[in-house]
């Protein structure tokens, strides 16, 4: 079992002219097998929060621990999907995910390793499309290939930073569905923290959501998702505690906006002064 511990972590970025405070004392524990999505205004320190936990930047102040071990470089524990697909353009769809099972499952055989690619692009319906690029896929089919080839990696945690921002309504709600079935198929240990700017999303996906406010980045809010699992979209979105809910983190969100708005005004005012 992998727990994330997120232990007083603070990150400033420093340039010649200037420092900005992105993250400030943040404190959070994850625990195995739980899926926490992070939400928050554009500023907020998502994106830096997921890229320390992923070993791929240090943070000024504190430590991450996954486990027992401090996180000091990425390692093959903690995979990440970016909106960006971050899949190998050369290589087609079941070379992406024939290199990812063979570099993290040594004790493999080629046949094994073949058989497990072919079934994860039967699961995403990706079958025919096995000796495409990712140039000649959709950007669904790109993105079901990316959330594919996290979960053949066999990691015990999943890092996602809005993998389904590109993707219209109809495709997102697929995908959604695909992530939730794959996770809840696969090993029941398998921790996700899932950035999003969608409320609906995080209350569908959550087992609990961390509300960020920025300039710092700080929490302001954990909010326990009530809604047992599996979860009917219909049903949830029309009950007057998915609404409620809703509304409340949707407020958190406002008050925010309208701070930073205001800041911004005091700002062009002082400016054109």
């Amino acid at each position: 079992m992998l727990n994330i511990d997120i232990n007083n972590i603070s990150m400033i970025y420093e340039t010649k002219d200037s420092k900005v405070n992105a993250l400030h004392n943040i404190n959070l524990e994850i625990n195995s097998g739980e899926f926490v999505s992070i939400i928050g205004p554009s500023g907020c320190g998502k994106s830096t929060l997921i890229n320390i936990i992923a070993g791929i930047i240090k943070p000024t102040k504190g430590f991450i621990k996954v486990g027992d071990r401090k996180v000091e470089n990425p390692n093959s524990d903690i995979s990440v999907v970016f909106q960006d697909y971050s899949l190998f353009p050369w290589m087609t769809a079941y070379d992406n995910l024939h290199f990812a099972i063979k570099n993290t499952n040594k004790n493999l055989t080629e046949k094994e390793i073949k058989e497990k690619a072919l079934k994860h692009l039967e699961i995403i319906g990706l079958s025919k499309f096995s000796n495409s690029f990712p140039k000649e896929l959709s950007g669904g089919m790109t993105q079901k290939l990316a959330i594919s080839r996290m979960f053949a990696l066999d990691s015990k945690i999943f890092l996602l930073d809005e993998p389904f921002g590109a993707l219209d309504a109809l495709n997102r709600i697929h995908m959604q569905d695909l992530l939730i079935y794959l996770w809840r198929s696969g090993n029941n240990n398998q921790t996700i923290l899932y950035i999003t700017h969608d409320v609906d999303e995080s209350i569908f996906l959550s087992d609990r959501i961390v509300v960020m406010t920025p300039s710092p980045g700080k929490i302001k809010e954990i909010i326990e998702i009530p809604f047992k699992r599996p979860r009917n979209r219909k049903e949830l979105t029309g009950s007057k505690e998915y609404l409620s809910l809703r509304n409340h983190i949707l407020s958190l969100l406002t008050e925010d906006m309208k701070v930073s708005l205001n800041k911004q005004e005091e700002q062009m005012r002082k400016y054109y002064d």
